[in-house]
């Protein structure tokens, strides 16, 4: 794992969460101030320092040079664990083929209603494996293009209160998140992705005309086959609603359904958005059908 920095309020719950399930733990910090490396040290773990530079996948590909174990299983400090999962945790490590695992992540939010979403966590490590991206980095792309093996469905649960907004606004991620992502999207104007991600970021901003703009231009350029591609129209859709054009909403929504007719959050939105217009018997024949 590896913590930006100040997350004293976080970390111990995060560490408590992998004990007994790992044989080290890395901490990789990029300039706290509070109490974040006592509490790590408290824990047995090991602790570097990486000056911040603004990109987040080379402080990751840091602390991965610093792990010592056959697999890597990375948290952010503001992350827990699902409790009583150790068992099941190194279980995963026997079975033969596996490169990595997907886990689903639990994105708790202030209406007690998780944004829920799937990352690959937990692969073996190899120095071949590394992430890309200075905002919102990735690697499953990267493991798979090996082929040494699949990734699978772990099972095993994430829980991440970064969302809750004590947490955005004593860290202010949305203005840093929002300055990183303008420079990618000013140096790579039609870059589907970091579009995509910075409509989400205006959306934290309250600025959903701001977002409305980033979305279309991001569908404009984007490959369908990308596995974000429908979280696009979904993003993009809720914006619309936000703001009211609900017009544009349900063109969205048929766009969406056309393009990609078994995804399933595309007829749970529909469901939402005849419920809004006060359709009685239209946002149940949609929710059957998600």
């Amino acid at each position: 794992m590896y913590d930006r920095k100040n997350e004293q309020d976080n970390l111990s719950r995060c560490l408590n969460s992998v004990k007994g399930c790992v044989e080290e733990i890395i901490i990789v910090d990029t300039g706290s101030h509070d109490n974040t490396i006592a509490i790590a040290e408290e824990h047995g773990a090991k602790i570097f320092y990486y000056p911040w530079d603004d990109d987040f996948a080379s402080a990751r590909n840091f602390s991965l040079k610093k792990a010592t174990g056959d697999w890597i299983l990375y948290l952010d400090a503001d992350e827990e664990l699902e409790q009583n999962c150790c068992a099941r945790l190194k279980k995963l490590e026997s079975l033969p083929g596996i490169e990595g695992y997907i886990f689903q992540i639990n994105n708790l939010s202030d209406t007690n209603d998780p944004l829920r979403h799937i990352n690959l966590r937990m692969f073996r490590n190899r120095p071949e494996y590394r992430f890309e991206g200075k905002l919102h980095e990735q690697i499953t792309h990267i493991i798979t293009s090996y082929n040494f093996g699949t990734v699978v469905n772990s099972g095993i649960n994430i829980f991440h209160y970064g969302y809750l907004s004590s947490q955005l606004l004593t860290k202010d991620k949305i203005s840093r998140n929002y300055r990183i992502n303008k420079k990618l999207v000013d140096s790579e104007p039609n870059n589907p992705f970091y579009l995509y991600t910075l409509g989400g970021t205006c959306i934290n901003l309250k600025d959903y005309a701001g977002a409305a703009e980033c979305y279309e231009r991001s569908l404009d350029n984007v490959d369908p086959m990308a596995i974000y591609a429908p979280s696009i129209y979904i993003s993009y859709i809720s914006c619309l609603l936000a703001m009211g054009r609900l017009k544009e909403a349900y063109g969205k929504i048929a766009d969406c359904k056309k393009q990609f007719p078994d995804y399933v959050d595309i007829h749970f939105i529909e469901g939402e958005f005849f419920q809004k217009i006060g359709l009685p018997k239209k946002p149940l024949k949609a929710l059957k059908s998600a």
